[in-house]
């Protein structure tokens, strides 16, 4: 039997957002009933406490959902409900969740109440650090300022931060990216999730790059979000990739205890290919899993080695 290192909950369905790469305008027109609707914190509880009995050892649980900090009297009902289910347990669960910023946000109220329950990781979506790309193409209405303080709160209740970043967006030019950059080496973000923009068909931002007359005759599908399929007027395809290739050497060189050898096996990853390490590490866990080593080397760090971006 294969090992389960994590579980997927998923917590709710639609997103009240309006983000321009994303399906989320498309699924609404199409949707009966309320668009943007959670699960009671009851039948949450309800379903982890079964996968809990089927998978006795999995102890981190990804609690999937667009944005988790929308409605604050729910998340703090689940959030109550989830540390009582963690007191009746030998061996605490860990959970991780996505947060969607938005201004004026109560980021004690929201970080207290997952520390609480027994959050120890975000992943945050910054997805560009130019605050005019983020919200005249992105749609996305948060400043910097909203995402720093977002994770010096996390951070402080003791929960690690991903970050979710984006290259390649229509009308960004090289400085612009830069400020990505700049806003990941101020977070140092735990681990990051970062791709080249792909236009997809049915999104507001596919037909944005077509009116710019952005969007190549043939569309590569092959590696996408992984392999630049874009030239832009100050940002060209080949630039591009090479920014993307070299992002995580970027951002963490300027952290003087950061191993400079995890750095040059990240910086080999991305030439080798994404999935390639992927899978790689995925053979890993299993031979490991077979021999009875797992636990000691995922306890020793050496998977994060092999963090995906």
């Amino acid at each position: 039997m294969e090992p389960q290192t994590r579980l997927t909950v998923l917590l709710g369905r639609g997103c009240p957002y309006n983000c321009t790469y994303c399906c989320n305008h498309k699924l609404r027109k199409v949707s009966k009933g309320e668009y943007a609707r959670l699960r009671s914190p009851e039948n949450i509880i309800s379903e982890i406490k079964e996968l809990s009995i089927n998978y006795p050892l999995v102890e981190e649980y990804f609690l999937e959902v667009e944005t988790i900090g929308t409605d604050l009297n729910w998340l703090t009902d689940l959030c109550e409900r989830l540390h009582e289910f963690n007191l009746r347990r030998k061996t605490k669960l860990k959970f991780g969740t996505n947060l969607r910023v938005f201004p004026r946000m109560d980021f004690e109220l929201v970080f207290k109440n997952l520390e609480y329950a027994g959050f120890d990781s975000v992943i945050i979506g910054l997805e560009t650090g130019n605050e005019r790309i983020r919200k005249e193409v992105l749609n996305r209405v948060y400043s910097n300022g909203d995402i720093l303080k977002a994770v010096e709160v996390s951070r402080r209740h003791g929960i690690k931060v991903g970050i979710f970043n984006m290259i390649g967006l229509p009308t960004e030019t090289k400085e612009d990216f830069a400020d990505t950059v700049r806003m990941n080496q101020a977070i140092m973000p735990d681990w990051h999730s970062t791709s080249i923009f792909f236009p997809y068909q049915g999104t507001q931002l596919y037909d944005y790059t077509t009116q710019l007359g952005l969007l190549p005759k043939d569309l590569n599908t092959k590696d996408e979000r992984q392999k630049a399929v874009l030239n832009l007027p100050g940002f060209s395809g080949r630039e591009i990739q090479r920014y993307f290739d070299s992002f995580h050497y970027d951002v963490y060189k300027v952290q003087e205890h950061r191993k400079i050898h995890k750095l040059i096996i990240y910086f080999i990853m991305k030439y080798m290919g994404h999935n390639t390490f992927a899978n790689m590490k995925l053979r890993l866990i299993k031979y490991l899993y077979n021999m009875g080593l797992y636990n000691i080397v995922k306890k020793s760090g050496l998977f994060g080695v092999f963090q995906k971006s």
